[in-house]
């Protein structure tokens, strides 16, 4: 315990002594599970991080201070790219009674106005917030379990494309879930480690996401990537609960590539054609 990373830095030099040119090996196709995702530039360039992630990264520290401060754990959060008159939605399962905060912000530098909505399993608007701002709020309480979508949008853009930052949190209801809290600094800056490293690494940041997990549960997590690219997908578990975490990405083609070491930083690189 005491060899391990303590700080971002600390962190961050784990993360480049772990990764190799090795390619990992195809295994039997399986089922998919990944993390954050980016692809590599097309030509080797001096590595500097896009001032727009910076600022979202900085914003999402707020975000999830302000969920702490109201007495939440935080459920998910996640960093994504949005492009211009597109309307964004995923899915969250969220359980019944629980009251709910979900607040999102546009980078302030590509995204200057960003809007937010969530809708209940039956299709129901539950809370919107298009107010004239960069930071929507929905306070609600769920009326059912189940999966509910939420959708983020720009009203206000400059350029084709910027970063936004949204995290999720319910009213703490147990013991268990306060100690959750107990270490989620330490794996936020784990989070901030691993966006900055694909950064520093030459990445453009497609896709960073933190979430919980429970004992052999897999997180299951699909995205749309384009062909002429390498990419680079990281994990990490928090240290704490977490302490080996494994990962599976199966590929169109059919692959199905996998960091299963005894170790908590799974990592795949691999390229679309």
């Amino acid at each position: 315990a005491d060899q391990r990373p303590q700080s971002v830095r600390e962190f961050r030099d784990l993360l480049i002594s772990r990764m190799t040119p090795s390619r990992p090996q195809p295994v039997t196709p399986a089922a998919s599970v990944s993390a954050a995702t980016t692809p590599a530039p097309s030509s080797p360039q001096e590595l500097q991080i896009d001032e727009a992630l910076k600022s979202v990264l900085a914003r999402l520290w707020g975000l999830t201070e302000k969920v702490r401060q109201e007495d939440m754990v935080i459920d998910h959060l996640y960093i994504n790219t949005l492009e211009k008159n597109v309307r964004q939605r995923f899915s969250c399962r969220l359980e019944q009674g629980n009251l709910y905060l979900i607040v999102s912000t546009g980078d302030e530098i590509n995204i200057t106005d960003l809007d937010a909505r969530i809708y209940s399993p039956s299709g129901e608007v539950l809370a919107e917030d298009t107010l004239k701002d960069n930071v929507p709020v929905l306070r609600f309480q769920a009326p059912a379990s189940g999966n509910y979508t939420v959708e983020v949008w720009a009203y206000e853009m400059q350029g084709d494309v910027g970063f936004y930052a949204l995290t999720t949190g319910h009213k703490i209801t147990s013991s268990a879930e306060r100690r959750v809290l107990d270490v989620w600094e330490g794996i936020f800056e784990r989070f901030l480690a691993i966006t900055l490293f694909c950064a520093n690494a030459g990445y453009e940041c497609l896709h960073a996401e933190l979430d919980t997990v429970g004992e052999r549960f897999t997180r299951t997590l699909g995205m749309e990537l384009e062909g002429g690219y390498e990419y680079l997908i990281v994990g990490a578990g928090d240290e704490v609960h977490v302490a080996d975490l494994d990962m599976e990405v199966a590929l169109p083609d059919g692959r199905t590539l996998e960091d299963k070491g005894k170790d908590n930083v799974p990592k795949v690189m691999f390229s679309l054609n």
